[in-house]
């Protein structure tokens, strides 16, 4: 008998706890921080006023795509050093929050475990426990309910994180470049397809933005783009798109003076 939370299954009489995939260029922004690298801390606050959360591709205004794409590529913890935690960490604690309650409740499982992944990151020891203790912190109103929560670092390349594994170990994963993922492991998702993993993702285009005309007709044909990848993911692993306002920089609050009154 399964159980489904947030979108996530559970199966009854699962003894340990529900294990949660992340990277640091999920829980982090680390697009905007390579931004401010390669251009400059103007240029990135122009970008974010700019839609930056309402986007639909990772192309900026502004921004020589070049160099912004092979500074990516090439991100270590400088990047980190000047990236700011993105509303990733508020659909975790949302997860995590309905996995306590259900632990509390039924039978399923014990609790939680976030993992999260620092590939191509090379960090200390003292640096990993920070970021370990950083997002217990986050999740501190559900500790002391009588169940596990604990959070732990792998270090995993994409050729490493193999269905498999991810199998054995997670029930919900969060990724911003997915398709590269799905690339590196296409031959082992055939083999072994991990339908009951729900894999959330931003809702990007990653080759073209279609026009209002091509969205039409893509429509009249199947789907909107975003909805038939996750049409054709789902033999595989259950992909569904979140807004990439989640996956970006947490919006500051507006100006009292803005605020309705």
């Amino acid at each position: 008998m399964s159980h489904e939370v947030n979108g996530i299954k559970t199966e009854a009489g699962f003894a340990g706890p529900m294990g949660i995939y992340l990277s640091l260029d999920v829980l982090l922004d680390t697009r905007i921080a390579t931004i401010a690298r390669v251009a400059g801390d103007e240029v990135a606050l122009s970008v974010l006023a700019a839609n930056y959360h309402g986007r639909l591709e990772d192309r900026f205004p502004g921004v020589d795509m070049v160099a912004y794409k092979k500074a990516y590529q090439e991100r270590d913890t400088e990047t980190l050093r000047l990236s700011t935690v993105t509303d990733v960490i508020t659909l975790l604690r949302e997860i995590v929050g309905a996995l306590t309650l259900q632990a509390t409740t039924r039978p399923y499982h014990s609790g939680t475990r976030i993992v999260v992944n620092t590939y191509p990151y090379s960090l200390s020891p003292v640096e990993l426990e920070a970021f370990k203790e950083s997002i217990m912190s986050w999740m501190d109103v559900y500790s002391g309910l009588g169940t596990s929560l604990t959070t732990e670092t792998v270090f995993l390349s994409e050729k490493e994180l193999t269905p498999a594994y991810c199998s054995e170990n997670f029930s919900a994963m969060l990724m911003y470049e997915y398709e590269s993922w799905f690339g590196a492991q296409s031959e082992e998702l055939r083999k072994c397809p991990i339908q009951g993993i729900t894999l959330y993702a931003p809702g990007l285009y990653t080759v073209k933005v279609p026009t209002r005309q091509e969205m039409k007709e893509l429509i009249k044909e199947s789907a909107p783009p975003l909805q038939a990848t996750e049409l054709m993911a789902s033999p595989f692993i259950k992909l569904e798109h979140l807004t990439v306002e989640t996956f970006s920089i947490i919006k500051p609050p507006p100006p009292e003076n803005d605020k309705p009154t």
